[in-house]
């Protein structure tokens, strides 16, 4: 199926947690042998992921748009 998770190669957004203005941010490739099992996409992680605090997430490549423009929703709740 196209444009399942099943495609390899995948890109993944590798991103500091405690950086602004996009400083840091790189482009990962993910082959579908760095997740055979296990064990091989533990050692994907400790090859690609420096020591720290990193939020790893798939790169979207056919967003939705609103208007021709991509958009993201911040909710807040308050629960009480």
């Amino acid at each position: 199926k196209t444009g399942s998770r099943n495609d390899f190669p995948q890109l993944w957004i590798l991103k500091p947690q405690r950086a602004f203005n996009q400083f840091g941010i790189s482009m990962i490739v993910l082959n579908e042998n760095d997740v055979a099992d296990d064990g091989s996409l533990v050692q994907w992680l400790h090859r690609v992921v420096p020591d720290g605090s990193w939020t790893l997430q798939e790169y979207v490549k056919h967003p939705l748009l609103y208007r021709g423009r991509k958009f993201d929703l911040r909710v807040w709740a308050a629960i009480s």
